[in-house]
């Protein structure tokens, strides 16, 4: 069950990573938030930012066990 949440968090990262990098080399822009997005380059960072910290909080935090030590702080600052 471990292994299938971990394919999970790396599908939801990957995707959000994927948009980002499209966005801020293309300005593509997925079609759900066309209207609503006036800067696709700036969305295309802030999504790169977020899958980052996303990744940071989910391996090194909830996904990798019990946080204890220094790692509850390096996956609360990538949840921050």
């Amino acid at each position: 069950m471990h292994s299938i949440r971990v394919g999970q968090a790396l599908l939801a990262v990957m995707v959000l990573a994927v948009g980002g990098a499209a966005g801020v080399t293309t300005g593509w822009v997925p079609p759900w938030g066309r209207s609503r997005i006036l800067r696709p380059r700036l969305w295309g960072y802030g999504s790169l930012v977020t899958a980052a910290g996303a990744t940071v909080w989910a391996f090194v935090g909830p996904l990798k066990g019990p946080p204890h030590g220094a790692s509850v702080y390096v996956a609360w600052t990538g949840w921050v």
